[in-house]
């Protein structure tokens, strides 16, 4: 037997919570911006809250008789099926107390939620023929997720100093125990620096070239879902198979090329030493969205059906953007939006760049500047970190380096040496 449609409305609910604002005017203080008269499915449940609302607002105050007297005075009128006027009184009548108005109030906006939600889907369907698939698929999302996001109180400044507190005991008591406020970045050093990728925060990670930046995001990734966190990476540079194949010999300290290419003994190796584990680790990998549009839409999906803690962008610079811009204005939007979607998410995002040349030519460690067609990565980014090599007379003697540039609120400018093996993909700190 098929399940019956959720009702997308309650009028007992709309009732109720009309009549304890009516009983109790301080209710309404408690309410307000929980529910607006948009919120009510019924015509004169959203003419009635109107009257008490401004009836409050200006007077302190609302019972049945000044309510009915001003809707009288606007020449509003209430069907009679309703019962006119007598309507606002038995809605007091009728609730035993202001006691449960949140609960009310819950319910009034969970149905107006529901049917706007409805209606959003509705319009996506309709525009299907009518846009491209990406620009439906991002409005679409973003029309959902705005709808979660309504309707939301603001915060007093004490609320926020009671937060602020909970949040440095929080982290008092996590680093006292060892451990993190989020993910591991896998180097010690820098996660005592910033407590590890947590928060709300855009985390760009820069380098040129073989500095092994996609390495250590990779790492930090493999890491956190080892240890059962979700996470999502969208790679524009390398696909699903390549990323599999890196975080094999990662993980197995096999020589990753040799694996790749062929060689029987890693192929062996990788099959007689492989951990079934690995499987079920939650990592989700998207190596075909290109556009912002997409990539927004993909993390968005990430983070409603499997809550990741921690999405990765591999590399800004490969994003396409729908609209015709010049590439500095383009970049710029995409950064602001991984900054948005950040703080929207209440994720951490980390955010792969190459840089310009300059570093090179000038044989110098980077600098923020150097985030490469792209001012706003700069200004956006809540930390900055760069991965580095001075170039030796030969390999065995290049350097590694790992810059902290960039912290909000944290240290910054702190470099911290490496140790690299290429054939495992592997980044640590040197001893």
């Amino acid at each position: 037997m098929s399940a019956q449609p959720a009702q997308d409305h309650s009028r007992e609910a709309e009732q109720s919570f009309l009549g304890a604002l009516l009983l109790d005017a301080g209710a309404h203080w408690r309410t307000l911006g929980r529910v607006n008269a948009e919120d009510f499915y019924h015509r004169e449940h959203r003419l009635i809250y109107n009257a008490i609302r401004d009836e409050i607002e200006e007077n302190g105050t609302a019972d049945a008789i000044t309510v009915a007297e001003r809707l009288e005075r606007a020449g509003v009128e209430i069907s009679s099926a309703s019962g006119g006027l007598a309507y606002v009184g038995s809605l007091a009548n009728n609730t035993p107390s202001a006691a449960n108005i949140a609960a009310y109030a819950g319910i009034v906006r969970d149905h107006a939620l529901r049917r706007r939600a409805k209606l959003a889907l509705q319009n996506a369907i309709a525009q299907l023929d009518e846009q491209p698939i990406e620009q439906a698929i991002t409005a679409t999302m973003a029309s959902l997720q705005g709808l979660a996001h309504n309707g939301t109180e603001d915060t007093s400044f004490s609320a926020a100093l009671d937060q602020a507190m909970t949040d440095a005991e929080t982290a008092m008591k996590r680093r006292a125990s060892g451990s993190l406020l989020g993910c591991s970045t896998t180097l010690p050093t820098l996660d005592r620096l910033t407590g590890g990728l947590h928060g709300p925060k855009m985390i760009v990670l820069g380098g040129r070239p073989g500095t092994y930046k996609s390495a250590t995001a990779w790492q930090i990734l493999l890491r956190a879902a080892s240890r059962g966190t979700p996470v999502g990476i969208v790679s524009l540079e390398m696909n699903h198979a390549e990323l599999a194949s890196r975080a094999l010999a990662h993980e197995l300290k096999i020589d990753g090329h040799a694996f790749v290419s062929g060689d029987r003994r890693a192929v062996e190796e990788v099959q007689r030493r492989q951990n079934p584990d690995m499987r079920q680790w939650p990592i989700r990998i998207d190596s075909r969205s290109t556009k912002l549009g997409e990539i927004i839409a993909r993390i968005i999906e990430w983070k409603y059906r499997y809550d990741i803690q921690l999405a990765c962008l591999d590399h800004i610079q490969l994003v396409v953007h729908e609209k015709s811009q010049n590439r500095f204005l383009e970049l710029s939007e995409v950064s602001r939006q991984m900054k948005l979607l950040a703080m929207r998410l209440d994720i951490p995002i980390l955010v792969l760049s190459q840089l310009s040349r300059d570093v090179e030519k000038e044989k110098r460690q980077p600098r923020d500047s150097d985030l490469r067609e792209c001012g706003n990565l700069e200004q956006d980014a809540d930390i900055i970190v760069f991965t580095h090599c001075e170039k030796g007379k030969g390999i065995e003697e290049d350097r590694y380096e790992l810059i902290l540039s960039k912290q909000r609120g944290g240290a910054a400018r702190q470099v911290i040496n490496l140790v690299v093996n290429g054939e495992h993909f592997f980044v640590g700190e040197s001893a």
